[in-house]
């Protein structure tokens, strides 16, 4: 299984590629001949991966069993890091833009929604989760102030 998505942002010159897989060696390597190149950045951990081969293609490669909000918003932040600092760009609001647009691309994506994600799947936490000691969900702050 394999889906797809390309993301231009054009004010960055560059693309933002979601891929959601079963395999995420697979779609490492099927990338990787695509460029020829080592990346220049890779994070990567058995839930979810984010390449750069250029300043111009950011990949972020999520398996379909690890689809949550923190491994999504994980890899969105390392691609908006990315983007801003290959460019030489240190301005918060940039990033912070960057960063909620990428977001709901990525919910509609990922999650195959036109909502602003709220109620997708979450990781259970154990410890310190937002001062509550205890097992929470990663998405305790993101529900809507009278939704409970």
């Amino acid at each position: 299984m394999r889906r797809t998505k390309n993301i231009k942002i054009n004010m960055y010159q560059c693309a933002v590629h979601f891929i959601l897989t079963d395999d995420l060696a697979k779609e490492y390597n099927r990338i990787y001949r695509k460029h020829k190149e080592l990346p220049i950045y890779a994070a990567e951990d058995g839930e979810a991966w984010t390449l750069t081969f250029d300043i111009s293609d950011y990949y972020i490669l999520v398996s379909e069993k690890h689809k949550f909000v923190n491994t999504i918003a994980h890899e969105v932040y390392h691609v908006v890091y990315s983007i801003l600092n290959d460019r030489d760009i240190d301005d918060e609001e940039n990033g912070a833009w960057l960063c909620g647009m990428l977001m709901e691309e990525a919910f509609k994506f990922y999650f195959k929604t036109k909502d602003n994600g709220i109620h997708r799947p979450v990781r259970k936490i154990e410890g310190d989760v937002g001062g509550t000691i205890g097992v929470s969900s990663d998405n305790v702050r993101l529900h809507k102030p009278n939704d409970d």
